[in-house]
């Protein structure tokens, strides 16, 4: 049983990963962070784990901008984890004021030399995002199907910055 949010997810990723190195698969950023959490995290769910229903995770949802941000409200963001199952971004006005548990960033790189840095906007987002929401925390993952192999790698972000970096191929 996965009773730590990042153990949680990070076990998961592991998991996926395994999968995606032997897999014969073709796809996009979208199909994978949309076959991570059905396929791999949806099954982990459970009532005394971390993730105890499926309603507290999100594909694509709107959350709030950083304060500097504000062109818009709300941006989208790929995969967030929410303590709460009905909890949302928004207000009784529809304004931005609630924060995801978990944000999670990805990319996928296919083709060419695998990159060694994760996205410079992302990085930037999540860190300044979790500084700004301490009871946030991030996940900066690049999935990579390149010349020089093919894998996973994610970062942890707290408090604004990376705590952990992980690489599996």
């Amino acid at each position: 049983m996965r009773k730590r949010i990042d153990r949680f997810i990070e076990d998961t990723l592991v998991e996926f990963n395994d999968w995606f190195i032997e897999a014969d698969w073709i796809g996009k950023e979208r199909d994978a962070v949309n076959l991570f959490t059905m396929g791999f995290l949806a099954k982990n769910v459970q009532p005394d784990a971390a993730i105890h229903d499926l309603r507290q995770i999100r594909i694509e949802v709107g959350i709030a901008q950083l304060p500097d941000h504000r062109v818009k409200k709300a941006v989208g963001k790929d995969l967030t984890i929410w303590k709460d199952p009905l909890q949302t971004t928004w207000d009784i006005d529809y304004q931005p004021v609630n924060v995801p548990w978990v944000v999670l960033e990805w990319k996928f790189q296919r083709g060419g030399k695998k990159k060694d840095l994760f996205d410079e906007y992302d990085t930037m987002w999540v860190s300044e995002f979790t500084r700004h929401n301490e009871g946030t925390f991030g996940y900066l993952v690049q999935l990579y199907d390149c010349i020089d192999g093919k894998g996973l790698s994610w970062a942890k972000v707290k408090k604004g910055e990376i705590r952990r970096a992980n690489t599996r191929s």
